[in-house]
């Protein structure tokens, strides 16, 4: 257990509002919703995950082209949260200092795992055409 600093949480959520993300996809055939955030000072998403108690920061990453095919030279790290339960306690954490729309992204991404926790899986041709007879 970690001692709550509700500065600490509040800057997170102003971070957070500007730089993060909540996202929905899938992973073997589950859905999942991770938050993010991509940046290229390490210490930031450090000070980040230590607010808001779970999650990781990986990295470094690069270098890579950027959109005018240039090579950063800076390195890359990502936070991102594991598991649906890590996802939805960093929106719990931050929730009374998120913007309405971060709150929009998070609630959308946290309920499309509720509605969908499977994604069926793709027929291959064989099985589509052993059906249709």
């Amino acid at each position: 257990m970690y001692a709550i600093d509700r500065e600490q949480l509040a800057w997170a959520a102003g971070f957070f509002d500007g730089e993060g993300s909540m996202v929905a996809g899938t992973k073997r055939q589950r859905s999942v919703a991770y938050a993010q955030i991509g940046q290229s000072d390490r210490q930031v998403l450090d000070r980040f995950c230590a607010a808001v108690g779970v999650g990781k920061v990986y990295g470094p990453y690069g270098p890579y082209k950027t959109s005018g095919n240039a090579l950063a030279t800076k390195p890359h790290f990502t936070y991102r949260t594991r598991g649906y339960g890590e996802a939805q306690q960093v929106v719990c954490a931050l929730w009374q200092w998120l913007g309405d729309e971060k709150r929009e992204q998070a609630v959308r991404a946290l309920r499309q795992v509720q509605q969908y926790p499977a994604v069926p899986q793709r027929r291959n041709r064989v099985a589509q055409q052993a059906l249709r007879r």
